[in-house]
């Protein structure tokens, strides 16, 4: 189960977990950042990511962004920001129309791609069906 502080945001991650599949989505985001004319383009893993509001707030924070996201999906990877940035990631936002509560996760400045093997690690730590939408 996620460890959670104050102040840390419980993070999402619809399938896929996989390294390989991590890095391309890394990738992606960087091209994507790089046509859209961004001067300083990020390496960045999609995720979204909510502010927890206490202690024992994980799983009603889970649900707000199952609720609040127009994405779809099998399996949810669940973690927080304390386990996150404890494994030397950062989490920024990246809200757009879409999907508000749209995160990257990177390392650094985010100006190489990261270490996807340790994501894939954390990722798997809490893997959760995720909730079918009508």
């Amino acid at each position: 189960m996620s460890e959670v502080d104050d102040g840390a945001k419980a993070i999402v991650r619809l399938t896929p977990f996989e390294a390989e599949r991590l890095l391309e989505n890394a990738e992606d985001t960087y091209a994507d950042e790089e046509d859209d004319g961004r001067v300083a383009p990020r390496y960045g893993i999609s995720v979204l990511a909510t502010v927890l509001r206490g202690p024992g707030d994980l799983d009603a924070a889970v649900a707000r962004i199952v609720a609040g996201t127009t994405l779809n999906g099998r399996r949810m990877a669940v973690l927080t920001t304390t386990e996150l940035t404890n494994a030397g990631f950062v989490l920024v936002q990246d809200a757009n129309e879409l999907e508000p509560d749209h995160h990257l996760i990177g390392e650094g400045d985010m100006q190489k791609p990261p270490r996807v093997g340790d994501l894939e690690s954390l990722f798997k730590r809490d893997i959760r069906k995720f909730p079918r939408k009508k």
